[in-house]
């Protein structure tokens, strides 16, 4: 009796229990939310304020104005606490606790190796700015050159930084001084808010300023662009180059970084989203309680059996698609007047072609896994699947945002050389391809692997899914940049709004196409 009660009296430890919490405060939790909040908000606010300012046209005296070296020494003091931060939880051990629950291993690791890809583009895009304060062609900050190369320092080393620390403490649940630790969290993911939010409003008031669109095109039925020897946008993949023909013929750093802002900066804003989905996780695992658990990787397949038709037709399609690419580029470059609407048909037709096939794809699998007994439902992976949803839903947002205001425009639009039908279908079917493959792609992924290898015909379809959204992926960078892809838009909405809608979309839209790829890797890889 004796016995039975004792073994009452001890509390049972579970998955987020923290016991004896009665007479505990919540201060720290309210102060560290706050905290990362205010820090999130003065970030937004500096950036847009100095984008306001710019693009006010009134004149208006004032003794001081809003310079660039005001930017960066704010972010010099958010990313340099990060990174105090980050080296005061290592050197005061407040990480060295025991393993909580294992997250997915292979999503896990295919999460951070993209983090990795896209924190090099971060990276280099703060290095290019570095080599623009050395060589002088950094235009904006005046006397003020120290502050700007201390901050492009600051940040190549805060991706680094960042990046080891989330690999080697992510899956960790805090234990002690759990006050300090919330408060350092949250300031990790304020600093990746905050350098999101910069990116974001820099591009933009990038592209507004030098208004790249011709909007004469809006108004005349054929497609006239003017002298184009003074004035010309090549966009194709991932460059732009703007030309003024009054260049000298070198490049600086400040074209480089131009030049390669197409794919840096959308990489860069990736790779904050990942980092910030990471703190989420790790800060809502401090105070959580568990023994470490044994953790099996699962049996992994790498051989191509049952994948070769997936294979062959899915690098069929991505071939296809860099050459209506290359096509709708160089026919855009050199359109004249009776060409009107043939590279966006061209284009959409194609894309309006694979969409279709990817949603019988993902039907076809979902209902084949559902009838099978080899994969099972098995309830205790949400936990370890709850950083690669997240991301899935906020990063599919993106893409309900962009058709959303595109099936609006192209509905609305009556006359038009730019194939508003076409458009049209082709913005419903990204939205039901988008439905059907989240769905299918959730419910895979709660689902036990089978034990024994028995490739099927599923093996192909993962395959070629892989292919179709690495086709998508890239051609949303192209999409990005290439501002006669999508005339219709910034006719109806005018340059500004849709410039600013693209680019807050379309790095989302980027990153679910990536975040698929790995997915339907991992579903292939368990067989």
């Amino acid at each position: 009796m004796s016995g039975r009660a004792g073994y009452q009296a001890i509390p049972m430890q579970t998955y987020g229990a923290v016991p004896n919490t009665a007479h505990r405060s919540r201060t720290s939790v309210a102060f560290s939310q706050l905290y990362g909040i205010f820090h999130v908000v003065v970030g937004a606010v500096l950036p847009l304020t100095f984008a306001f300012k710019q693009y006010n046209n009134t004149a208006v005296g004032h003794e001081k104005e809003l310079q660039f070296w005001h930017l960066d020494a704010y972010y010099i003091y958010i990313l340099g606490a990060s990174v105090l931060a980050m080296a005061a939880m290592q050197i005061f051990r407040l990480m060295e606790t025991h393993d909580g629950l294992e997250s997915h291993q292979a999503a896990s690791t295919y999460i951070k190796g993209g983090a990795a890809l896209f924190g090099a583009c971060g990276i280099l895009q703060n290095v290019f700015k570095l080599g623009s304060v050395i060589d002088g062609s950094n235009h904006g900050h005046g006397d003020h050159d120290s502050v700007a190369a201390m901050e492009a320092a600051l940040a190549a080393l805060f991706i680094l930084l960042l990046w080891l620390f989330v690999c080697a403490h992510s899956n960790k649940c805090i234990t002690k001084w759990k006050r300090f630790s919330r408060i350092f969290i949250m300031l990790l993911w304020a600093a990746c808010m905050s350098c999101w939010i910069r990116d974001f409003v820099t591009e933009v008031m990038d592209d507004l300023e030098h208004q790249y669109f011709n909007s004469s095109i809006c108004r005349l039925h054929n497609r006239t662009r003017g002298n184009k020897s003074t004035h010309m946008m090549y966009a194709l993949g991932d460059f732009k180059y703007h030309v003024t023909g009054d260049g000298d013929g070198k490049d600086t750093f400040q074209d480089i970084r131009e030049k390669s802002s197409s794919i840096l900066i959308p990489g860069a804003m990736e790779f904050y989203l990942i980092m910030s989905g990471f703190m989420y996780v790790m800060y809502g695992n401090i105070g959580r309680q568990q023994e470490a658990r044994p953790h099996e990787p699962p049996t992994k397949h790498r051989n191509l059996k049952c994948s070769f038709i997936g294979l062959g037709l899915g690098f069929v399609v991505l071939i296809a698609s860099i050459a209506i690419v290359v096509t709708h580029y160089l026919t855009e470059k050199h359109a004249s007047d009776n060409k009107n609407g043939v590279p966006s048909m061209f284009y959409y037709g194609f894309i309006v072609s694979v969409y279709p096939m990817a949603i019988i794809g993902n039907l076809a699998s979902h209902f084949k896994m559902r009838r099978s007994d080899d994969w099972q439902i098995d309830d205790g992976r949400e936990d370890e699947l709850r950083l690669p949803m997240l991301l899935m839903y906020v990063s599919a947002s993106g893409l309900f945002i962009t058709s959303v205001f595109t099936i609006i425009a192209s509905s609305l639009t009556i006359h038009s050389v730019h194939e508003p039908v076409l458009l049209l279908i082709h913005e419903c079917l990204k939205v039901i391809d988008i439905f059907v493959q989240v769905i299918f792609l959730y419910d895979a992924l709660h689902r036990k692997p089978p034990e024994n290898f028995r490739p099927t015909f599923m093996r192909n379809i993962m395959m070629f899914l892989i292919f179709t959204n690495f086709m998508f992926w890239w051609t949303n960078i192209y999409e990005l940049k290439d501002v006669y892809v999508s005339p219709i838009q910034y006719c109806f909405y005018g340059f500004n709004l849709w410039s600013i809608v693209l680019h807050l979309t379309t790095p989302l839209g980027i990153y679910f196409r990536f975040h698929s790829c790995v997915l339907y890797l991992e579903i292939w890889l368990s067989g």
